[in-house]
This record gives structure tokens, C-alpha cells and sequence, in this order.
């Protein structure tokens, strides 16, 4: 697989990108309205922003014939015109995605391996992947910044903000 061409995959991802800015936007509204916020750990916090901006995403790109939803449950893909793949995370300091290193998050960052999860579902394992991710100030109490990112392995080969 070839890593994402970064002008390619904004021209892929950008006519969504008011949708997924939306959709993580609202999701960290709702957190900072919730009773959790202040309380739940920095791992429940991004797992109820992960949950919130997988169901909205998931919701209005449902009837979208463009955008094909994989989802494995705690892994969701977002597959554009079977070009390339998205996925969204949490970003931590140095830009790049928090991830536990399995072996599908390994081979997910890099572009030498086939993505197997892709490849059980009938889609070209070898399509580029990149990842959606947003990051948090420094109180971890505002969105700093909402990017999509491309990877070689733990290298951050590229970063585009979607925000204007």
C-alpha cells in the first residue's frame, strides 16, 4: 500500500469535513455538559467523546453512498469512495493518535502491511489509511484542534487541520 498523498486525501475527506468538525465539536459539548465531566478519567473522557462522534457519524453517513461504515465494534472505518479509509482518535501532545499497540493499530499506521480488517469485509486492504484526530489544550478543558494526520508507523509523515 502507498502511504496517503496528502493532497489526495483532502480532496477525499474535506466535502465531510463540516460534518466530522460538527460531529466532534457537539460530541465535546455534550461531554462538558455531562455529569461525568470533572470526574471520569482522561480514558473515560475520550471514550465517551469516541462513542458520542461514532454515533453521529455513523447516523449521517448512513444513507451516504460514498462513505462505507465498518464497524468492529471498538474500531469504526470510515471507507471514502473505497479510496481511502478514516478513522478517528484522540491526538496526544506530538500530534499523532493514541493508540494500545495491537497488532491491527500497528498495521493500520503502516502503509507496507495490508489492513486486514479492510480485507475481511471485501475491501482492498491496501487502500491508503489515515486518521482523524482531534486535540485538547493544555486543561484538556477546549478542542485545540481537529487534524487529519497520516502515518508510517510512529513517524507522523503529514498533518492537515480541517478547521478553518
Amino acid at each position: 500500500m502507498a502511504l496517503a498523498e496528502e493532497i489526495r486525501a483532502h480532496d477525499l475527506i474535506n466535502p465531510y469535513a463540516d460534518i466530522i468538525i460538527e460531529s466532534i465539536k457537539s460530541a465535546w459539548g455534550e461531554w462538558l455538559g455531562s455529569p461525568f465531566f470533572g470526574k471520569w478519567s482522561s480514558r473515560g473522557r475520550a471514550t465517551f467523546v469516541w462513542e458520542t462522534v461514532m454515533n453521529s457519524l455513523k447516523d449521517k453517513f448512513k444513507e451516504n453512498r460514498d462513505v462505507y461504515i465498518l464497524d468492529k465494534g471498538t474500531t469504526v472505518l470510515f471507507v471514502v469512495k473505497q479510496e481511502i479509509v478514516f478513522r478517528f482518535k484522540l491526538a496526544d501532545k506530538s500530534g499523532r493518535s493514541k493508540n494500545v499497540q495491537t497488532k491491527s493499530a500497528k498495521s493500520f499506521h503502516d502503509p507496507e502491511l495490508d489492513y486486514n480488517l479492510l480485507a475481511e469485509s471485501g475491501i482492498a486492504s491496501d487502500i491508503p489509511r489515515v486518521e482523524v484526530v482531534y486535540s485538547l489544550n493544555n486543561t484538556a478543558t477546549q478542542i485545540d484542534n481537529i487534524k487529519m494526520i497520516a502515518r508510517d508507523k510512529s513517524a507522523l509523515v503529514w498533518n492537515t487541520s480541517l478547521v478553518s
